[in-house]
C-alpha cells in the first residue's frame, strides 16, 4: 500500500537549554553552602564563648568543675547544666568537706 514506515534510530534531541543556567545554579548552591558554613561557625563560636563564661561563673561561685560543659552541644543546655550544678552546690554545702 502507499504507507512507508520510516524508523529513525536516533532519539529525539533534548530541547535547547540555556548555557548560562548551569553555572548560575552552581554559583547559587556554592553561595548557599558558604552561608550555611558561616552560620555553623558562628554558632560554634557562640557555644564556646558560652561554655567559657559559664565555667568562669561556676569558678567564681565556688562550684567544683565536675560538670562537663564542653561536651554539651547546645548553648542553652550549657547554661542549664551550670545552673543545676550551682543549685546542687547550694543545697549540699557539706558535700565537698
Amino acid at each position: 500500500m502507499g504507507f512507508a514506515l520510516s524508523w529513525n534510530p536516533m532519539p529525539p534531541s533534548p530541547p535547547p537549554r540555556r548555557a548560562w543556567l548551569g553555572p548560575v545554579v552552581r554559583a547559587g548552591l556554592c553561595g548557599l553552602s558558604l552561608a550555611l558554613a558561616g552560620v555553623s561557625i558562628l554558632s560554634h563560636r557562640e557555644l564556646r564563648e558560652r561554655q567559657e563564661e559559664t565555667a568562669l561563673w561556676l569558678q567564681r561561685s565556688g562550684v567544683t568543675q565536675e560538670v562537663v560543659l564542653d561536651r554539651e552541644p547546645d548553648p542553652e543546655r550549657v547554661r542549664l547544666r551550670a545552673a543545676r550544678a550551682a543549685l546542687a552546690a547550694e543545697l549540699a554545702p557539706g558535700r565537698d568537706e
